[in-house]
């Protein structure tokens, strides 16, 4: 793709898009109020004005983004000196750094996945990611069922019951993002060995399922010292570990109820690390 093709390719979730053969009456005040009269070339033009006045949206040219959204800037492409992907639960942001500002973008107006990749090519910049662990998960998750969907993997053919596994973790991942905080890393952190699981059971390969194998190693050395903190925090409190083995389910409960009531916890929490540590 050549830069226009590259720039009107863009996905705009917001406002009224005009390409560069289309361009509405109000342009002309849009590049009054935010944009150059000496960079007159426009690509693509987004109408975020209430009333289409051209007071407020996005105006990009050959060579420069202007915008008038919270505040007024312009982006000169050859300026970027970054770009980096940032995610927080369920939306997406863009940071570009330049020689003298950097700009954030949400995902409201932009498909920003795709404002990256576009950015990219325009500058020849790589995209970073300032993702925790757990958002570099979700992240990697959803590029490989996105690439099995779209039959990026030769020679892949799902049956009916891999099919119903692929749809079941789609729908695990999005579940995820409606939990508290708490419940959140937990469930990631579940969802990432399902998900290995399941890319072992197709054999897949790919960087990000290495990535996620990586990953899934921190997350377990993690689990192992928290478990031994547990055991001795278990110890302090006078609960002999090996006793409960022989316990029986009404007894374990009164004992957790007990331990609740003496360490001002909520069960939710002990049942939390519970679940966390079963595989010990």
């Amino acid at each position: 793709m050549d830069k226009v093709e590259l720039i009107q390719s863009l996905n705009i979730k917001k406002g009224h898009v005009y390409l560069q053969n289309q361009l509405p009456a109000q342009i002309s005040n849009a590049i009054y109020q935010y944009g150059s009269s000496e960079d007159y070339h426009v690509i693509l033009y987004v109408d975020l004005s209430t009333g289409l006045d051209g007071s407020k949206g996005l105006i990009f040219t050959e060579n420069n983004l202007y915008f008038q959204l919270t505040k007024k800037g312009q982006i000169n492409y050859q300026n970027i000196q970054s770009i980096t992907l940032k995610k927080n639960k369920k939306q997406l942001f863009v940071k570009i750094q330049t020689k003298d500002e950097h700009y954030t973008f949400s995902d409201t107006i932009f498909d920003i996945e795709q404002l990256c990749t576009v950015l990219s090519k325009l500058t020849t910049l790589e995209v970073s990611y300032d993702l925790s662990l757990h958002e570099k998960v979700l992240y990697d998750i959803s590029i490989i069922l996105s690439d099995i969907e779209n039959n990026e993997y030769e020679d892949l053919e799902l049956d009916e019951i891999e099919l119903n596994q692929l749809d079941t973790l789609k729908g695990d991942m999005q579940g995820i993002y409606e939990l508290d905080d708490q419940a959140y890393i937990l469930e990631i952190e579940l969802l990432l060995s399902r998900a290995l699981e399941f890319f072992d059971q197709l054999g897949l390969d790919s960087d990000e399922i290495d990535e996620l194998v990586s990953i899934r190693e921190q997350f377990n050395q993690k689990q192992n010292q928290a478990f031994e903190q547990a055991k001795s925090m278990a110890s302090n409190m006078g609960v002999d570990m090996d006793l409960l083995k022989n316990k029986s389910p009404e007894e374990l409960n009164q004992m957790v109820d007990d331990l609740c009531d003496k360490f001002h916890i909520s069960r939710n929490q002990v049942e939390t690390l519970a679940k966390k540590f079963m595989k010990h």
